[in-house]
Formats: structure tokens, sequence, C-alpha cells
């Protein structure tokens, strides 16, 4: 390009104000900085009026003005698109099962176990022999013995199952062949009527402990209402029997079944008629004790 051509250039461009940045590129003073900033584009998509002037300033410098200087143009920037994330279902509550008894493994003393019957004596609890924790209910032992010790509980109003569960341990100096020294443990309504029962004898399992399941039968019919829980005991003259029970739960559930393992666990070891066992859980004609609490023994 002639003097008259680097004239005519630079004529014009001090008509866009940037002639003072095209110093002789020979002279200290005038050298180029090793980069231009970057001005943020426009809303047209072109940089504003002074970045364009330096873009134009460093275009003469490297390219002596000889082509077309590109702008840059911003890029459109894709806004991320919102994923749809699917919320999910809630899972209903199953209705767990409720253990309703209180102190079901005798740790906490005798109460609220109460004793209503107690010939000769009462029974008591046991640190020989238990399936949980330390303590179990111990009852027989004597000849001529009658024990009956219950627990007073309200059936929950939304239960559609229900069964009686508890723990025994049989010892007995009598035969085996013929039942003559009974365990009944079962649940009156609140009439006193047997609900259901399991009825265990001289005859049965001994000296293991074995899982028993009595189901509450027509539970709607005492929902709501007083339960009694009963473990009776009753000897006859000569060769007693004595029983460890522990574990005695009474579980109501919202589901078809209740969840307690054991499922096929016998519901009794030994036949007996509802009138001799309703006898046995109720006490009648047998005289009846203060109620008491068991105790702490030495069985």
């Amino acid at each position: 390009m002639g003097r008259n051509g680097l004239r005519a250039v630079v004529s014009l461009l001090a008509g866009l104000g940037v002639a003072g940045l095209l110093a002789d590129p020979g002279s200290p003073s005038g050298a180029y900085p090793e980069s231009y900033p970057v001005a943020t584009a426009t809303a047209s998509g072109y940089p504003s009026s002074a970045a364009r002037k330096v873009y134009l300033a460093s275009a003469l410098r490297n390219v002596g003005f000889s082509g077309a200087v590109a702008y840059p143009v911003a890029t459109a920037t894709t806004a991320p698109q919102a994923t749809a994330t699917s919320v999910p279902t809630a899972t209903p509550a199953r209705c767990l099962d409720v253990q309703w008894l209180l102190n079901p493994s005798f740790e906490s003393g005798g109460s609220p176990w109460s004793i209503t019957h107690a010939t000769p004596e009462r029974p008591t609890l046991s640190n020989l022999h238990s399936s949980h924790g330390s303590w179990s209910f111990y009852t027989g032992g004597r000849n001529n013995l009658y024990q009956r010790t219950i627990q007073t509980v309200t059936a929950p109003n939304n239960a559609t199952s229900a069964s009686l569960w508890f723990n025994k341990k049989m010892f007995s100096l009598d035969i085996t062949t013929v039942a003559v020294d009974f365990l009944v443990v079962g649940v009156l309504d609140q009439n006193g009527s047997a609900i259901n029962y399991a009825a265990l004898s001289n005859t049965g399992n001994r000296g293991g402990w074995v899982t028993y399941k009595v189901p509450i039968t027509n539970l709607a019919a005492h929902l709501g209402r007083q339960m009694d829980v009963v473990i009776a005991a009753e000897t006859d003259a000569s060769l007693t029997s004595w029983w460890y029970v522990d574990e005695v739960y009474l579980v109501f559930d919202c589901a078809s079944t209740d969840a307690r393992p054991a499922a096929d666990a016998p519901a009794g070891d030994t036949p007996m008629d509802r009138a001799d066992a309703q006898a046995r859980l109720t006490g009648k004609g047998r005289q009846a004790s203060a109620a008491v609490t068991p105790a702490p023994g030495p069985h």
C-alpha cells in the first residue's frame, strides 16, 4: 500500500476514533498488547462500538486490512429442559402387629398379672427357666392344687385377627398315658365365657420349651371390649406336675393374619371340652383367694 493509501486509511480510522491505536509498530511506545478484551455481545449479536474499534485495529495490524474482519457473533444458548421426574407412589403403611399385654415375659415382676385363686399356695416367678430374658411364670408343683392368674385388657376397635401366643415348659412326676394334671391358657370375654383356649397336661412334651398359638375366634364380637387372659393350673392328689410359662402375647393385627412366626404352633396337646376348660379358666367351683400379684420364688 502506498503512502497516499496509508494516509487515506488513517484518515478513515480517525473518523472511527481509533487512530490513537495505530502507532508505529516499530516504536516501543506503540507496541500493541498481546491480547484484546472481548466485549460482551449486544442484543443484535454484534460487539459494541468500542469493541469494533479494538478488533479493527487488531485486524489492521495482523492482516494489513486486506480482508474483511469477522465480528464474533453471540452464540445462542439453549436453556436446559427440565427433566420430568416421576413422583413415587406412596405405599400404604401396613397395620403392624400390636402386642396388647403388659409385662408379657414377667421381667418386671408380677404386675399387672393378678392371682385370683391360689390353693394351697400361690404361683410365683422363676429365674431357673425362661424362654426370654431372665424370668418366667411358675405354676403347679403341689398336689391338689388350683392356681389362676389373669390380666385384663380392652381389645382394639380395628383389628381383623388376633391370637394368644405363649411358651411353656413342663416337668411331671406323673404318668404319660393319662391326663390328670392340667395347664389351661386361654381368653375369656367380658362376660366370663371362654373365647378360645389351649389345654395342656402331664401327657404332653416334657423338659423343653414349646410355643402355642390360640386363635381368637369370632373377633368382631369382642372388638372394643374387655378380655381376660388366663393362666390356670390344676393337679390331682399325687405325683404332681409343674409348668413354666413365658412370652405370653396377645397379638392384634389389621392384616388378614398375624405375622408372628411358628404359625403351625399347636393350640394345645390335650383334648378338653369347652365346659371343662371354662371351669378351669374361670375358677368356678373353686375357692377364690384375695387378688395378689405373683412374686419371685425359689422355683
